[in-house]
């Protein structure tokens, strides 16, 4: 299998999987089938890949209608009506609508595997197996390369602050550019780095050695929770920052063991403390096999805030709080080695089903 960014955690077994969307999750398909005086394209076969919720996460719509069979996205991305989602074999392109699926259309200009799009400015980027990284202009199917400098290092994420900086964050640290990606300027180095978001003019990242904050531009780093090793920083809006971690202290190496589910945790204050949030998530049976080191299935994979409710993905599907975590109800259950990963723009959240264990 080719390598996947995919490096968190746990070796799990799931409760309450099923095999089939509950009845509130709409189908794309059915409306399109009853629908055909706006010659809407016929559904793939594979349903329930992609969902949709243009209000907010109340109502959902699987949109996985016009896809390939058998397709398995990768990564997802939304910005206002526009929508993408990778595969293995290249990108598809489609425009959100209400009631229908978006009309996928597969890009003439971007093939490969497309294994992380990230959003920009001027244009969202995407890492290109073996290809390296490009970045769309505007809206058109048209991309070009781009960090040149670090094509031939392992970049995780993509960060472009208020001020224009550009940081990248992957196996050697944090890199930081000041000329969009012209010259770059490594300003951390203490292990691998996967995430990193700015909160109101402070920037946290997330890496193996757990989360850091830096309040001088990326300049200088501190570590602020570092007692359950590995760390991802997921969303931030309204104030709030929220982070996975994996729930467990690195060892005598730096290293966190798959040995505990992962965490959720939430700071209010601009990432300098950190509160758990996971504590009401529904049970999943954890097992760890010391044999099968190599495979890695996380609890939780996603977080996102949109509005005042939280969507997660979490072992049993995805999941909806309404209170910042205190509570959960399960929208869309999913089965056994499957999760979800989001997209959002506004109060538009697109949904896809991902593959959990990395290799």
């Amino acid at each position: 299998m080719i390598f996947r960014r995919l490096i968190f955690t746990v070796l799990i077994s799931g409760l309450f999987a099923c095999n089939q969307a509950p009845e509130s999750v709409q189908s794309a398909e059915a409306g399109i089938l009853t629908n055909e005086a706006q010659g809407a394209e016929k559904p793939s076969v594979d349903a329930g890949i992609v969902f949709q919720s243009l209000d907010g996460g109340n109502t959902w719509l699987d949109v996985s209608a016009g896809l390939p069979e058998k397709f398995r996205p990768e990564a997802v991305y939304v910005q206002n009506d526009e929508v993408l989602v990778s595969c293995e074999s290249g990108l598809f392109r489609g425009v959100s609508r209400p009631n229908a699926a978006p009309g996928w259309q597969k890009s003439l200009n971007m093939n490969g595997a497309v294994f992380a799009l990230y959003p920009g400015k001027k244009g969202p980027y995407a890492w290109v197996f073996e290809r390296g990284y490009f970045q769309q202009i505007s809206s058109l199917d048209i991309w070009q390369p781009v960090l040149m400098p670090l094509q031939h290092d392992r970049i995780y994420e993509i960060c472009e602050t208020n001020s224009g900086v550009i940081f990248a964050v992957g196996e050697k640290g944090i890199f930081k550019s000041p000329d969009e990606g012209i010259t770059w300027k490594q300003v951390y180095t203490d292990g691998v780095v996967m995430s990193l978001m700015e909160s109101n003019g402070v920037l946290v990242a997330g890496g193996v050695r757990g989360i850091l904050r830096s309040t001088d531009g990326g300049e200088h780093w501190d570590t602020v929770l570092s007692e359950e090793g590995l760390a991802q920083i997921k969303c931030q809006s309204q104030g709030r920052i929220l982070a996975i971690t994996a729930g467990s202290k690195p060892n005598s190496k730096g290293m966190t063991e798959p040995n505990t589910p992962n965490r959720l945790h939430m700071s209010t204050d601009g990432g300098i403390t950190w509160q758990r949030i996971d504590e009401t998530l529904p049970p999943v049976e954890f097992v760890f096999d010391e044999e099968e080191r190599n495979i890695y299935k996380p609890t939780i994979r996603d977080i996102k805030i949109v509005g005042d409710q939280l969507f997660c993905s979490h072992q049993t599907g995805l999941l909806k709080s309404s209170d910042w975590g205190k509570t959960w109800e399960i929208v869309i259950p999913t089965e056994k080695d499957w999760m979800f990963e989001f997209s959002v723009s506004g109060k538009s959240i697109y949904a896809i089903k991902v593959f959990a264990a990395g290799c």
